[in-house]
């Protein structure tokens, strides 16, 4: 919130793109959760003067993240491979929604929504951001 609180008080006014998360609720959910965390600063975004664009992975993964997350890649293939299952059972909307992405792709694809005008005031699922 801090970052966010230093955007609004710059002219003119940088365009805040936030890493938010799939999942986040369209109501509170129960205070002090992982998504409670992330809908609290997507509602400042939203209420705030500050242009924004909010991006909502699922998973990220990647051979070279800073940070050992084994439970993560785990969860990735036991969910890439529901999702693989789902998507030949015509679930193809649903798969990729939470389909994981790499951390190099993610990279790229909000690079690509802080240079684009047209992002601007928008939320970005995880199949927009492949």
């Amino acid at each position: 919130m801090k970052l966010l609180e230093a955007s609004a008080a710059l002219e003119p006014k940088p365009r805040f793109v936030y890493l938010s998360s799939a999942g986040v609720p369209a109501r509170e959910p129960r205070r002090g959760s992982y998504l409670w965390a992330r809908f609290a600063v997507e509602q400042a975004l939203r209420e705030g003067d500050v242009p924004y664009t909010i991006a909502r992975p699922s998973i990220i993964t990647g051979p070279d993240r800073d940070d050992a997350r084994p439970g993560e890649r785990a969860a990735a293939v036991v969910v890439d491979g529901t999702l693989g299952l789902l998507e030949v059972l015509g679930g193809k909307r649903l798969a990729a929604r939470y389909r994981s992405t790499t951390n190099e792709v993610l990279a790229g694809a909000l690079l690509r929504l802080a240079l684009d005008p047209a992002a601007s005031g928008t939320t970005v699922e995880s199949e927009g951001l492949r």
